[in-house]
């Protein structure tokens, strides 16, 4: 396959696979599709201020009905379930099997809203105790930021899952050293800083060494090849807290 898979699941009567995969790339699901074999991928492009790359959100119902090719090009997993039901945590079993055969990093719960008492519903306990390598997301979770704070930025519901496809540094990533209009990196750095000449040379800097770092993210791949399942999913935590600081940092300073 051409773009690094993204599988998307739901468990839940009131929200399908579909329905997510909408609320994530925000245009109709007729639109950016691609055919493989009898199945329908929906393209989702990722855009930042330092790379650009697409990925494929796949509705299913059952991993197994996946071809091999298809397993092979899975990078990410997204888990849709009705927190009230507990029965999800049934079906986690095969999911987590799923994803610990093929070395899946990107994994993500999505929920309405977590329980808050393990008798009504799924807790945020229940799944961590059993599941710790799953992140989780509640979708209407209310933004903790207080108004009053220019510089505070946090992200809920659908703009958290949109930065965290943000901070994953996919297989495909390719780093922009030429913007979209074609302008050089040095000519958007001299333009971002005419009134202020004195902090070009810091802005170079700090690009220079982002594309030191995402090139070392971009083999982690490879160099921890050999390492167990848990020292990878502690490296790629680092490598995705260093990696988000600067994204939200960006972020910032544009809004």
């Amino acid at each position: 396959m051409d773009f690094p898979v993204i599988l998307v699941v739901s468990n839940c009567a009131q929200t399908s696979a579909l329905d997510v995969i909408a609320n994530i790339r925000k245009i109709s699901n007729n639109e950016q599709n691609h055919k493989s074999n009898d199945s329908t991928l929906y393209l989702h492009d990722i855009n930042t201020k330092y790379y650009n790359t697409q990925v494929a959100l796949f509705p299913i119902d059952e991993v197994e009905k996946l071809s091999a090719l298809e397993k092979n090009a899975v990078e990410g997993f997204l888990i849709y379930f009705d927190s009230k039901d507990r029965t999800t945590l049934d079906i986690l079993d095969q999911y987590v099997e799923f994803i610990k055969f093929y070395n899946i990093e990107f994994c993500i719960m999505l929920c309405q809203k977590l329980s808050d008492d393990i008798t009504t519903g799924v807790t945020f306990k229940c799944i961590k105790d059993c599941y710790h390598m799953l992140d989780i997301i509640e979708l209407e979770k209310e933004d903790e930021c207080d108004d009053s704070e220019d510089d505070c930025f946090n992200p809920s519901g659908y703009e958290e899952l949109a930065q965290a496809l943000r901070s994953f540094i996919w297989s495909n990533v390719d780093v922009n050293h030429v913007s979209t209009n074609g302008e050089s990196r040095m000519s958007i750095v001299e333009k971002d800083n005419d009134d202020n000449p004195s902090e070009e040379v810091d802005v170079e800097g700090e690009l220079e060494n982002f594309e030191k770092l995402l090139n070392q993210m971009m083999q982690f791949r490879p160099a921890t090849s050999n390492m167990s399942r848990e020292d990878r999913l502690n490296c790629a935590q680092e490598f995705a807290e260093i990696f988000e600081k600067l994204i939200m940092q960006d972020e910032d300073v544009d809004n």
